[in-house]
């Protein structure tokens, strides 16, 4: 755990057993009445500072060892902001395995969706994960390399929330009071008031999900993994499928690759995909090498080399496309390494339709994206808890709809220093530019890069970073993520730190 240095902290829970609780830190004891089975701690502000020990004491007694204090920031917005370590590893590998900064410190607040005002929440527990070995790979990339330019400026510890929520809406931010200005959200949230009604919303669109795979896949369907039907048809990749802009396929189709490799095989093998739309099952002379179950994670799957075999081998990809149009994204890496040859595997492929859907997939539905949602189960659980600053990094999710966006930010981030009591400074991160490989260019894109931009000129105590520049065309999550912290923690100097 990492507190907010120099400022007080507040340490809430239950014990309905005691009238009272004490804590105790550094040889001094602070203690705290308990009504209806809660309490809450002041924990009086303290020094930069490591391996301290807090020991609470009631009906029985918590010990929490390994604290440290120093800054605190929370990470919040969408994927860009969420997206882990692991995920930026053709970029940062070596950075990444040589980290040991075990004073920087991650807590996922993983949250749900509560849109009941009456509904209280406590913080969730959760382990802080550390930036070493066998646990830095989870940690958000952006908020690791903010944090070690900081920690290895200020040599104090560096703690990070991340309560960013992949696919979320600046409105899922908002409370629901605030949300009424900009027009009437009600009834996106109606039918998800009741108790459960989300959640059985939710496992019934699982269930049609699961049904609708069932009806692309052939009896068949494993045996076109080895063999090659007779009536594939040529096509080259990476592309989108179907080629024409003008037709449409939902279902499940077979693309398939023969390579030849000069030498025996010896060592691991690699598959690197590229990005794939949908899902895909991939095999290698009729072996399963991975799979992945939607579009946005780059496809790299690991092998036993005993897989592959001197002279000709056979790439199979089972894709499936959920909404009309899918296949292999352009501007992507596609090919096979072993030890001793690697293979390009853009040009000539075959392909082969397994099953053709009766209509799309069921539709789109990101509970992230309905309104005040995240701000009652992420945002209102950290009241109590002092930090530095927040790292804000989203709008991907508004881009469709782009109205009045610096307006919702700004009366956002009032909403959260309000209910955090806190006059938290914020740096917003200018989106990287992007093409949908299927839709083309959104102008509502350029349009919510142009309000961050301005967001300073419009919210207090605000700052700005551009990301403009670190991505590729059709790249949704830029691998680039050790520029971007560097260039958040130059911010953070200049804005919070050095004034």
């Amino acid at each position: 755990m990492i507190l907010q240095r120099n400022a007080m902290n507040i340490i809430t829970g239950t014990d309905p057993l005691a009238e009272k609780v004490t804590a105790e830190m550094d040889g001094v004891v602070f203690e705290a009445e308990v009504a209806d089975g809660s309490f809450s701690l002041e924990i009086p502000a303290h020094r930069a500072d490591m391996g301290v020990t807090i020991k609470i004491s009631g009906s029985e007694q918590i010990v929490l060892e390994d604290i440290c204090f120093g800054d605190v920031f929370m990470l919040s917005g969408q994927s860009n902001m969420e997206l882990p370590l692991s995920r930026v590893k053709d970029v940062s590998a070596e950075e990444i395995d040589e980290a040991f900064f075990p004073y920087i410190r991650q807590y996922r607040l993983t949250a749900s969706y509560i849109f009941d005002e009456d509904i209280e929440v406590a913080l969730p527990s959760a382990p802080w994960t550390k930036a070493v070995r066998g646990e830095i790979e989870e940690m958000s990339a952006a908020g690791f390399f903010f944090a070690k330019s900081i920690y290895e400026k200020y040599k104090v510890p560096i703690g990070l929330i991340l309560n960013a929520q992949g696919g979320s809406s600046v409105e899922a931010w908002m409370p629901m009071g605030v949300l009424d200005r900009f027009g009437d959200y009600h009834d996106r949230i109606e039918p998800f008031l009741e108790d459960g009604a989300l959640d059985e919303f939710l496992k019934n669109r699982e269930k049609r999900i699961g049904e609708w795979y069932e009806t692309i896949r052939a009896e068949d369907s494993l045996r076109f993994s080895k063999e090659m039907p007779e009536y594939v048809e040529p096509i080259l990749l990476p592309a989108l499928f179907p080629v024409s802009a003008d037709d449409r396929f939902s279902g499940s189709v077979w693309f398939y690759r023969d390579f030849i490799l000069e030498k025996d095989p010896s060592g691991p093998g690699f598959l690197y995909l590229g990005e794939l739309i949908d899902s895909d099952e991939t095999y290698i002379n009729g072996v399963w090498v991975g799979q992945t179950e939607y579009r946005y994670p780059p496809r790299k799957y690991s092998f036993d080399a005993s897989v592959l075999k001197k002279g000709r081998n056979r790439l199979a990809v089972r894709l499936v496309i959920q909404y009309g149009r899918g296949g292999f994204i352009p501007e992507h890496p596609y090919f096979l390494e072993t030890s001793d040859e690697h293979v390009e595997l853009s040009g000539r492929w075959a392909f082969a339709v397994e099953k053709i859907a009766q209509r799309d997939a069921v539709e789109g539905f990101l509970a992230q994206k309905l309104p005040s949602g995240l701000f009652r189960a992420a945002i209102l659980p950290l009241r109590g808890l002092s930090m530095k600053g927040v790292l804000w990094y989203q709008g991907e999710s508004n881009s469709g709809e782009p109205e009045r966006y610096d307006e919702k930010f700004d009366s956002m981030m009032t909403a959260w220093r309000t209910a955090l009591e806190q006059e938290l400074p914020v740096i917003c991160v200018e989106l990287a530019d992007y093409i949908d490989p299927i839709n083309g260019t959104e102008p509502g894109w350029a349009e919510i890069q142009r309000m961050q931009r301005h967001a300073p000129q419009r919210t207090e105590r605000c700052a700005v970073v551009s990301a403009k520049d670190l991505g590729a065309p059709f790249e949704l999550h830029p691998q680039r993520k050790r520029e971007l912290g560097q260039r958040l923690a130059e911010k953070a100097m200049e804005m919070i730190f050095d004034r």
